[in-house]
């Protein structure tokens, strides 16, 4: 069934894939035949995923530049492109930095030390911390459940963090060869509960995601996340990358409540 992807070069076939009788007899009388989810599941691609994790392993730092295209669906089904730049930092297991740009103006920055996550607001001069000892996806996690904040490309920040994506797939084909610029690539298509994701794989002994997609299938609208990945594996790290420094006129304010304008009191005063 996956070679008919190749040949289609669609990912459409996932339903049909999980859905064909005919992959269950495929099975010898010897072996039980396969559980639907099993047959959905081509083992090369599984098998891309686990080279990728275990190559993130080998790595003790890297850098990688995301050009992203995020959408957003507005009154109900109109949907928009957003556009953003993110840099990211990282140094395994526990410190992280994250600068944004994006069309909007809602630049920002994130920096985890391994204890303390803060998030600064470049346009307005705040910044706002939370305790969160442990490692990266640790924080990502606790980020996010506690306060809403959102991170560039998490799943494979917490793949980095030692996450397993491979667990949660449910059916998973070789769409066939690729390039993303100059690279050469395997592009894979992946499906989870709540995502379809699409990875092409840098080919050779350096098998990296150059560019991804990521369908959110419970969402309305179904809206994608699309970034191209550009990397380093050998940036240039000091003993401040990781550590905020409130620059002059800097503001504290709390996670989950937004700035107060300039000249307004806090209440009390």
């Amino acid at each position: 069934m996956w070679k008919r992807i190749k040949e289609c070069a669609s990912i459409l076939v996932f339903a049909a894939l999980l859905a064909s009788p005919g992959i269950a007899h495929a099975a010898t009388r010897q072996a039980p035949a396969p559980s639907a989810q099993e047959a959905a599941i081509d083992p090369e691609a599984k098998d891309a995923l686990l080279r990728m994790r275990d190559y993130f392993k080998s790595l003790p730092e890297f850098a990688v530049r995301e050009d992203i295209t995020h959408e957003q669906v507005i009154d109900g089904d109109l949907k928009v492109q957003k556009l953003s730049n993110a840099d990211v930092i990282v140094r395994r297991p526990n410190e992280l930095q994250i600068t944004v740009t994006a069309d909007d103006g809602s630049d920002h920055a994130i920096y985890f030390d391994g204890k303390t996550l803060t998030m600064y607001l470049p346009a307005s001069n705040y910044f706002a911390q939370m305790d969160s000892p442990g490692t990266i996806g640790a924080a990502l996690d606790a980020a996010d459940a506690s306060y809403g904040v959102e991170f560039p490309t998490p799943d494979l920040l917490r793949m980095v963090s030692g996450l397993d994506f491979a667990n949660d797939i449910i059916a998973a084909g070789d769409v066939g060869a690729s390039r993303v610029g100059d690279t050469d690539c395997e592009h894979y298509a992946y499906r989870t509960a709540d995502v379809d994701v699409q990875l092409w794989i840098q080919s050779g002994d350096r098998p990296i995601p150059r560019r991804l997609v990521i369908t959110s299938k419970k969402l309305a609208g179904h809206p994608e996340y699309a970034a191209t990945l550009t990397w380093d594996a050998a940036p240039d790290i000091d003993a401040t990358t990781f550590t905020f420094a409130p620059p002059a006129g800097a503001k504290k304010i709390l996670f989950g409540a937004p700035p107060r304008p300039r000249g307004t009191a806090t209440p009390g005063q």
